[in-house]
């Protein structure tokens, strides 16, 4: 996906709870029992609010945002 001058999209993923920067490049992706937690990078500080898309989802879901430093 490109980002444009109203909307931006994560540069890269990093999917599982690890704290590395190991990420890879932004795609879609699927979160279950195993792989509770993704990271989106988006190369760098955007100010406004983050919007997701959802195709389907079973049981409870938490979002949550925030800058990581």
């Amino acid at each position: 996906m490109q980002s444009s001058l109203n909307e931006f999209y994560p540069s890269a993923i990093a999917l599982g709870n690890a704290t590395n920067e190991n990420t890879r490049p932004f795609t879609t992706f699927t979160l279950d029992k195993n792989t509770p937690v993704v990271t989106l990078d988006y190369g760098y500080e955007v100010a406004g609010y983050p919007f997701f898309q959802v195709t389907s989802f079973k049981g409870k879901v938490q979002l949550e945002s925030r800058l990581v430093l």
